[in-house]
């Protein structure tokens, strides 16, 4: 077996990396790795991971290195995401990497953090480095830096146009929530960036695009309700005829306890009316638009039938 070309075709894959599990089931032995280290042919990185010298080391090389050496499902995060995204207003930071495993590994000169889990939206790889997503990195940011150096680096990657309004607003809406670390400062960041102040328009237009191609009647926009308690309420979209609502619940990522016991009530006012009433946010139109359009259609067809069975 050629050694030396096993090894540069290990590397070549992992952007001059050799982990050593890999080069073992290609039939390298440990003696063989390490007569290489000690003659320099190839370099220790961390415990089980190589690099190939002649690769010209960099603050990517250093990341990727140890988000290798976490495990294969790991993802570079928090500040070390940030930067490897250029995010403004971050000195050089130590590598810092997100693993869903609950045993966390322990790598030298590494942060590590431990997630429940890594869901495929919250995953992406920039310059071959897998790494949080950044809406994602902004929420990690948000935990782990005090609140005026958070906000200053959020709002800039905003204006600079490395980190998009819907990313944040999405990332507060499906990777947030109670208990979950950096929600509250993020959240109060959206609130102070002009940017995403208006969103709620944009998230009308954009559910409403998402819709389009439907066979279901055109409904009614900024349609007006008297509700049963009183209540006087307007729904984004509705079918008076079906008494079926819709509403883009654009400010569902900001909502503090009291908004979201208000729009629970007017939910429940609708309902109690005797109407069908739909809430859809950030995450349902831009993450899962075709479960959103599916419900509309059911919705839109039961209801139909319902009134012409009647």
């Amino acid at each position: 077996m050629d050694v030396e070309r096993v090894l540069s075709e290990l590397s070549m894959k992992r952007q001059g990396f050799i982990l050593r599990h890999e080069a073992l089931a290609r039939g390298v032995t440990q003696r063989e790795l390490d007569w290489r280290m000690e003659d320099g042919r190839i370099l220790r990185e961390h415990e089980n991971v190589y690099r190939h010298p002649a690769v010209p080391y960099s603050q990517d090389m250093r990341f990727l290195g140890a988000t290798l050496a976490c495990g294969s499902d790991a993802l570079l995060s928090h500040r070390a995401a940030a930067a490897v995204r250029r995010w403004p207003n971050l000195r050089r930071v130590r590598p810092e990497v997100t693993t869903p495993h609950t045993d966390l590994p322990r790598v030298e000169g590494v942060t590590i953090h431990r997630a429940v889990r890594l869901r495929p939206f919250e995953c992406d790889v920039v310059r071959g480095i897998p790494i949080t997503a950044p809406g994602k990195t902004a929420l990690d940011v948000c935990a782990v830096l005090p609140f005026h150096v958070a906000q200053e680096v959020i709002a800039e990657a905003v204006t600079m146009k490395l980190l998009k309004p819907i990313e944040v607003l999405a990332a507060i809406e499906r990777s947030g929530g109670r208990g979950v670390r950096g929600t509250a400062r993020l959240r109060a960041i959206a609130e102070t960036i002009d940017e995403l102040v208006d969103l709620e328009s944009v998230l009308e237009l954009h559910g409403w695009r998402a819709l389009e191609g439907l066979a279901i009647p055109v409904p009614d926009r900024q349609v007006e309700l008297i509700c049963d308690d009183g209540r006087p309420v307007r729904m984004d979209l509705a079918w008076p005829a079906l008494r079926l609502g819709l509403d883009w619940n654009g400010r569902r990522w900001h909502d503090t306890p009291a908004r979201k016991r208000k729009t629970l009530e007017r939910h429940a006012s609708i309902e109690q009316t005797g109407w069908r009433h739909l809430m859809y946010g950030w995450s349902d139109v831009h993450d899962t638009p075709v479960d959103m359009r599916a419900e509309v259609l059911h919705e839109v067809t039961a209801r139909m039938r319902g009134l012409h069975a009647a």
